[in-house]
């Protein structure tokens, strides 16, 4: 017998449309598949159907059954209900071990984008980024994995707990409103608008989860693997960038220009190096980088040359306050 009429003859069967002919020789092939492999493999639906028949036969004729006894056609009742059972069981099967689909949304550098999530959350996506979510959460909880930047606006529901993978860290909220800065390579860092959130590393556990309330901040250090609490922030320092700026405060130029690099797509050199640790502050508009450089020229005398279209040379001496 091929795969084929095997296959074929097992959905007959199942389905209770099989003679009793086809049904004794069904019987007498599956016997000896024991005792003699097949070469060709069944699939996932077809072992599951396989399993349904051997049950229905347990059922029905109890479990010795002789590989060459007569086996009689079923009464069609029992056709009937033996079919509505396999199309449950197949059903159930595929509903519940269905692979789950995921979604990918990101950002390429200077860009920036808003997600709209199925239980009404809001995600503001920053540039160079990318968040991956289910199309449908589970029931008992909403997970999404974060690579970048992003602000959360989550919809409350104590049922269903929101969790944000962001590589060691993992964030845990119900309803609120929070900033994630969580590049690669950098330092993980959680900042919170509104509400509570709970910011756990699963992986270390010596490390207590740290609860956070609005102006709070956790920053996990990825030199020395641990997470720094700190209050009294202000929000707005790193949620400038979702109205379209830059805002800066003691910030170093070294990390600065990594920022300024993910929103206008443009590396920069140092041509003296002892500029790196030169703090800036300031509110800055996204929309042109020139007003940016400008603005640091002025009041940090740092003077910039574009070499190229995407490349810019910092230059000047240590820095000066106006």
């Amino acid at each position: 017998m091929t795969k084929a009429e095997f296959t074929a003859l097992l959905d007959r069967y199942t389905q209770g449309n099989s003679t009793a002919e086809e049904n004794e020789l069904f019987d007498r092939f599956v016997s000896k598949m024991s005792e003699q492999p097949q070469s060709w493999q069944l699939d996932e639906r077809e072992r599951v159907k396989l399993e349904i028949y051997a049950k229905i036969k347990e059922q029905i004729q109890g479990p010795s059954i002789s590989p060459t006894a007569k086996v009689r056609r079923l009464p069609i009742w029992l056709r009937v209900a033996a079919s509505i059972a396999v199309l449950v069981m197949v059903s159930a099967y595929f509903i519940f071990n269905q692979p789950i689909q995921y979604i990918t949304v990101s950002t390429d550098l200077g860009q920036r984008d808003t997600v709209l999530l199925a239980d009404g959350s809001k995600i503001y996506l920053s540039a160079a980024s990318r968040i991956r979510f289910p199309a449908k959460f589970s029931r008992q909880k909403r997970e999404v994995s974060l690579v970048g930047e992003a602000f959360f606006e989550v919809a409350p529901n104590p049922k269903q707990p929101f969790e944000v993978a962001t590589r060691e860290v993992r964030t845990t909220v119900l309803g609120t409103s929070f900033n994630i800065q969580a590049f690669e390579k950098e330092n993980i860092v959680v900042s919170v608008a509104t509400g509570k959130v709970a910011v756990s590393l699963p992986k270390a556990a010596n490390q207590p989860r740290v609860v956070l309330i609005p102006n709070q901040q956790v920053i996990y250090h990825v030199d020395n693997p641990r997470l720094e609490y700190r209050r009294d922030i202000d929000i707005a320092d790193y949620t400038a960038w979702k109205a379209g700026f830059i805002q800066f405060n003691n910030t170093p130029l070294q990390e600065a220009i990594i920022v300024l690099k993910k929103w206008y797509k443009v590396d920069f050199a140092l041509a003296n190096p002892k500029l790196a640790k030169c703090q800036l502050s300031g509110k800055y508009p996204t929309d042109d980088l020139k007003t940016v450089l400008e603005s640091i020229k002025f009041i940090k005398g740092i003077d910039y040359r574009f070499e190229t279209s995407s490349s810019v040379i910092l230059s000047g001496q240590p820095c000066v306050s106006k």
